[in-house]
């Protein structure tokens, strides 16, 4: 199997292919560690893999992680501190510029089931990202997950046809398909390119947007059922004061519920704020009025 076959851009053409059957976090390691050094495709087969507590850490480049469609391929894990899937180590402090950058990568074509989240010490992950560069999630579900996807110091990241929801009573729901960036210790590099996702019936915001720099997010839509947050939250750190949000667009996303549909936190001195648009963007019910803007999957 090529990569021009599997549709690829990250991936070098020499990758191999291995298959993870043991449906469990031992099995999806073995099968990483078959691939050569410059990566290549991890096929997750249909059913359940049990990730129990621990999480599955990618340091390896190129490592592309494919299942056959989501709930057809489940990821399950149960720790409320958990991250299911971590690409280049579990939480790193910020790194020089371009320092140990784990490139390429996917994750695409599975569901990601946490155990819920009703309240604030439940701190678990679907995915998180740190100082990854053209690294892609796409096609994820997110089902009971506090926090659907994490960036932090990245380049290049693209999240698209992503979904989260909750999972039976646990409604409370954080930063669901979530980006927060940081531009801690000089580390500017936080483009993000977002699109067609949906977060769905949370009660706090649907999506949180900190120092994302040359970002974009298009297409989106968030339901929110709590009446005191914002659907979609956008702005800069107000205790990293070295964070910045320039070259931020957002266009053609519809909030629906929630206190306000989109919240921008204005910068504090010394903070830049240049280059932030909100374009086509609205509450459901003027974008059914006016009938221009649209959102989601």
């Amino acid at each position: 199997m090529s990569a021009s076959a599997l549709g690829y851009l990250s991936k070098p053409s020499d990758d191999g292919v291995a298959v993870a059957d043991t449906l469990n976090l031992a099995g999806v390691n073995a099968a990483i560690a078959k691939l050569p050094a410059t990566g290549g495709t991890v096929q997750l087969v249909p059913g359940t893999y049990d990730f129990g507590s621990s999480s599955l850490t990618i340091n390896k480049r190129h490592v592309q992680m494919v299942g056959a469609g989501k709930g057809a391929t489940r990821v399950a894990y149960t720790g409320t501190l958990t991250t299911a899937i971590v690409f280049n180590s579990t939480e790193p402090l910020p790194l020089a510029s371009g320092a140990n950058l784990v490139v390429g990568g996917s994750v695409r074509s599975l569901t990601i089931e946490g155990p819920g989240f009703n309240n604030l010490s439940d701190n678990h992950r679907g995915v998180s990202l740190h100082h990854c560069q053209g690294t892609t999630i796409e096609d994820v579900e997110f089902v009971g997950v506090a926090f659907g996807v994490v960036v932090k110091w990245c380049e290049s990241v693209v999240l698209r046809k992503l979904s989260a929801r909750v999972s039976g009573a646990k409604t409370f729901g954080s930063l669901v398909i979530a980006v927060g960036l940081d531009n801690a210790s000089g580390w500017t590099k936080n483009s993000v390119q977002m699109s067609d996702c949906a977060a769905i019936g949370h009660v706090a915001q649907g999506y949180i947007f900190i120092n994302a720099q040359g970002s974009t997010v298009s297409n989106c839509r968030a339901v929110t059922t709590g009446t005191t947050v914002p659907c979609f939250l956008v702005g800069v750190s107000t205790t990293d004061l070295q964070g910045d949000l320039t070259s931020f667009l957002m266009d053609n996303c519809v909030a629906d519920g929630g206190q306000v549909g989109f919240q921008v936190i204005a910068p504090t001195t010394g903070q830049l704020f240049e280059g932030v648009s909100l374009n086509n963007c609205a509450p459901l019910s003027a974008a059914r009025a006016g009938g221009a803007a649209r959102g989601g999957r």
